[in-house]
């Protein structure tokens, strides 16, 4: 058998010298490696040795960079030299792919994947692990998805980073996407519950209603920001979450520079990145829960009896909790202890403006709308966001930028309880000098919410103790009351109109009376006769119990209510506004509104009508297009002469006529008669003024004519 020497010894340049048997003896040595550095590599043969003594040597290789093997036909394996320990990788973005040793005995050991999915390794300072995950994650991220958010340097608001990397930022936040998702599927089922007749209790049991809240019914508290009439509603809530999503976490975005949106992640450093200081999942979900429910709470102290509904208290409770993380995090100068350099002072209060420009431009929509409730509400909830975070203290950020749960926890500057064996804690906001020990301004906090715990209690079942459980009020043509005990009190004969609603349950609203509002806007497509241009019309509003649209006319039938306008000109049809108000008894189901339209030349004589049901009128939105039928018993079909239509398209064969329903509260409608009339005195006596002023003009004009000898007037 032929020798084979350990040729890793040998100089590069000499390899050329070499048999070609060694050559190649060589090039194996160099791509394998030896069983300690390679413990899951498979072994190759590297070289021969003969059994004879003289072939015996031993290796000088004790510098060699790779560890010599040989092989005995007798022996097996053989290990001739040992090369010095292989050290592992100890700066952040790299890793060493072969087993290695750390140079310090204090560093920590970090197993790793490279985006190969090949195991590495690297060696940190304690303290320092997550400098190397989060960019291990960047190079995997790398090349994969890339934002079309292009600039260096600029600014990347919250509210874009849905549009710019949708999947990073669901994976990053899943509380709040996952909140947003709730409020579209839950705007779906009111959308059901109005097409179904009101089938599904989903107006009645969701809001907060304060008499409701005496049977019970505390998980309003929690559902009412699941609420939503129309998705108009729900928009200027969403941006105001999009606008919170830092709260919870900040995604890896990589932009379109290659730089990445979070702060510490990938080799290239944004500018403008995004510190991840949020709260995480677990936490934003106690503050959206809290806060929501604190600001519910407070709407019922305003006005007991009114209906509260809508995200906008979930928004500021997040914002809170923004506006108290970031005060920590200026507070504590946690700058200094980042692994990223540079400064977020400026950064924090640039964010801290934004979050309030939203709260200014909200209280100023309060204010101009008088909606004082609201306001509270929302101010609450904002002081609520804030009382969560000082009082849980949750962890700030997943470890891309600060490496401690809790970094604006510190040791107190000022001694502000005297002698004491242990050093006590505290929190600075914004700076040293809003400093608090944690024990005062927890105790705080949860005197805050236990205040307003209280207070909902005893307002609720004290204060407004006159006030009846069963009290029902209309939204959007839907009832809003108590389902706790409503179906024991139908079965106990509750008395007056009440009956079964759509839902099953007992309605604590039939039978009782409303306003419905009704206010004609004008007729489309009708051409008057020949010759009656001129001829006065009426329109008379009519509440019936049958369905005229299947049944006829109904003309003669009895009406429950009705009301007409005044005589208008036929010609003025076409630009009528016409407010009509009906008092009648609420009974959704049983209940139909007949437009009926009269001619008064040269008696009065109906010759079209309309209909919808009351559940129907109420629950629209803006206008209504009635199709209006003719009265005629020649027409039997209840088509319309050509003359008597404008237009020649197939949807302009029948007149239609436009309306808005509301419904009107009688105490309200009382408010509304008595401002009106207030408004309505006012304006006569200034006209009468006026006319005086006039009047005395007229009279100076005349004596000057006098004066002068002219006679004219």
């Amino acid at each position: 058998m032929s020798r084979r020497w350990d040729t890793t010894v040998i100089p590069q340049v000499m390899a050329r010298t070499a048999p070609a048997e060694e050559q190649l003896d060589m090039a194996l040595r160099k791509l394998d490696a030896c069983h300690r550095i390679s413990p899951l590599a498979s072994i190759r043969v590297l070289g021969v040795r003969s059994g004879q003594a003289a072939d015996d040597v031993k290796l000088p290789v004790g510098q060699s960079r790779v560890c010599s093997v040989v092989y005995r036909p007798d022996e097996g394996v053989t290990w001739t030299a040992h090369t010095p320990a292989l050290h592992c990788a100890t700066e952040p973005g790299t890793c060493t792919t072969t087993p290695c040793e750390c140079r310090r005995s204090t560093d920590r050991k970090l197993e790793l994947r490279t985006p190969q999915g090949q195991r590495c390794w690297a060696c940190s300072e304690s303290g320092k692990e997550y400098t190397f995950k989060v960019n291990a994650l960047a190079e995997q991220m790398e090349g994969q998805s890339v934002s079309w958010w292009p600039p260096y340097g600029i600014n990347s608001p919250p509210i874009l980073w849905i549009f710019m990397d949708l999947w990073s930022v669901v994976d990053a936040c899943p509380v709040i996407t996952g909140y947003m998702f709730l409020f579209f599927c839950c705007l779906l089922v009111r959308k059901v519950e109005e097409f179904t007749g009101g089938l599904i209790p989903w107006t009645r049991c969701v809001p907060i209603f304060g008499p409701a809240l005496k049977r019970g019914e505390a998980w309003r508290f929690f559902t009412f920001t699941f609420f939503h009439l129309q998705f108009l509603d729900l928009f200027q809530n969403l941006l105001t979450l999009l606008d919170t999503l830092d709260v919870e976490a900040t995604p890896p975005i990589v932009l379109g520079d290659g730089s990445n949106l979070k702060c510490g992640v990938g080799a290239k450093q944004n500018f403008m990145c995004y510190p991840s200081i949020g709260l995480g999942s677990a936490h934003t979900l106690g503050v959206a829960l809290v806060s929501s429910a604190i600001g519910g709470m407070c709407s019922t102290w305003i006005k007991f009896g009114d209906v509260v509904a809508g995200a906008s208290t979930l928004g500021f409770g997040l914002s809170g909790a923004i506006v108290a993380l970031y005060a920590l995090y200026a507070g504590a100068k946690l700058d200094t202890t980042t692994s990223v350099q540079r400064n977020f002072e400026n950064w924090v209060w640039l964010r801290l403006i934004f979050v309030g420009f939203h709260i200014a431009m909200e209280f100023i929509r309060g204010i101009s709308q008088r909606d004082l409730a609201g306001l509270w509400a929302h101010t609450t909830a904002f002081v609520a966001g804030i009382a969560y975070v000082l009082y849980f203290l949750p962890p700030m950020g997943d470890g891309t930028v600060l490496s401690s749960d809790r970094p604006y926890v510190v040791a107190c500057e000022y001694d502000q309880g005297g002698f004491s064996t242990s050093a006590p804690e505290c929190i600075r906001l914004f700076s040293s000098i809003y400093e608090y020990q944690v024990p005062d301004i927890q105790r705080q906090c949860f005197l805050f919410y236990m205040t307003v715990v209280g207070w909902t209690v005893f307002n609720t079942f004290v204060v407004n103790r006159s006030v009846k459980s069963n009290k029902a009020v209309l939204l959007a043509g839907s009832e809003v009351s108590a389902i706790c005990c409503a179906s024991r009190q139908a079965a106990g004969g509750g008395g007056g109109g009440s009956g079964a609603s759509a839902d099953g349950f007992a309605s604590n609203m039939d039978g009782k009376e409303i306003i419905l509002w009704c206010e004609v806007l004008t007729m489309i497509g009708w051409r008057p006769p020949q010759g009656t241009e001129d001829a006065e019309r009426k329109v008379e509003i009519r509440c019936l119990d049958k369905d005229p649209a299947r049944q006829g006319p109904l003309l003669d039938a009895p009406a429950e209510a009705e009301a007409s306008s005044h005589s208008i000109p036929g010609k003025e049809l076409s630009s009528i506004r016409e407010s009509i108000f009906l008092p009648l008894q609420y009974k959704p189901n049983s209940t139909y509104i007949q437009i009926v339209l009269y001619d008064l030349d040269p008696q009065k004589k109906p010759w079209a009508f309309a209909s919808i049901s009351l559940a129907q009128a109420l629950r629209s939105k803006g206008q209504r297009r009635l199709k209006l039928q003719p009265v005629d018993k020649q027409a039997a079909s209840g088509s319309w002469s050509k003359e008597a239509v404008m237009g020649c398209l197939p949807w302009r064969r029948s007149p239609q006529i436009m309306m808005i329903f509301r419904n009107l509260d009688p105490r309200k409608a009382g408010e509304i008669r008595d401002a009106v009339k207030q408004q309505l005195d006012f304006t006569k006596q200034d006209l009468d003024k006026r006319e005086r002023e006039l009047e005395e003009l007229k009279a100076v004009r005349a004596t000057l004519n006098a004066e002068n000898g002219d006679g004219t007037s």
